[in-house]
């Protein structure tokens, strides 16, 4: 988006896969939350956004956060990298229910949606990409990012 490209394209798994995601602040506040309450003695909690967009939804949002007024395109072949469709069944949506810590414990986010897009974005744009980093590796038409954390079982468990 900030090369100003007209165009994402995204085959259709990718552009329709759904995950669990996680602003590290709310993350981090949410361990907190249950490390420091005698309520979470004993307990397991998934934690993580309330909702799990696709990663169409995430990328417009993106896109209206930054301002860019380029096209997504979903197409029905599967497109070069970044696709995610090669590297794992975007067939199989990994979605978890992160409402047992919000009911149990009052945990909401810390940090609006909005406000995720709008510091994620300025991160971005402070720390270009170079291509040498692990972290570098592309992901739907942005590079990948610290501040959107994708649940920890997510990979592993995602069936091929």
């Amino acid at each position: 988006m900030d090369d100003k490209r007209p165009a994402i394209l995204l085959d259709r798994g990718t552009a329709s896969w759904r995950g669990p995601w996680g602003y590290i602040d709310h993350v981090a506040g949410a361990i907190a939350t249950v490390v420091e309450s005698d309520c979470g003695v004993g307990q397991i909690y998934n934690i993580g956004d309330a909702t799990s967009p696709t990663i169409a939804e995430w990328v417009r949002d993106l896109a209206e956060t930054v301002g860019w007024r380029g096209e997504l395109i979903v197409v029905a072949g599967e497109c070069p990298p970044p696709s995610m469709s090669g590297q794992f069944n975007t067939a199989q949506y990994l979605v978890m229910d992160s409402s047992k810590i919000r009911r149990h414990l009052g945990c909401e986010d810390f940090v609006t949606r909005d406000e995720r897009l709008t510091r994620t974005s300025s991160w971005e744009l402070a720390h270009p990409a170079t291509g040498d980093r692990p972290s570098d590796v592309q992901l739907c038409g942005g590079r990948r990012n610290p501040c959107f954390v994708p649940h920890p079982g997510a990979r592993g468990s995602v069936a091929r």
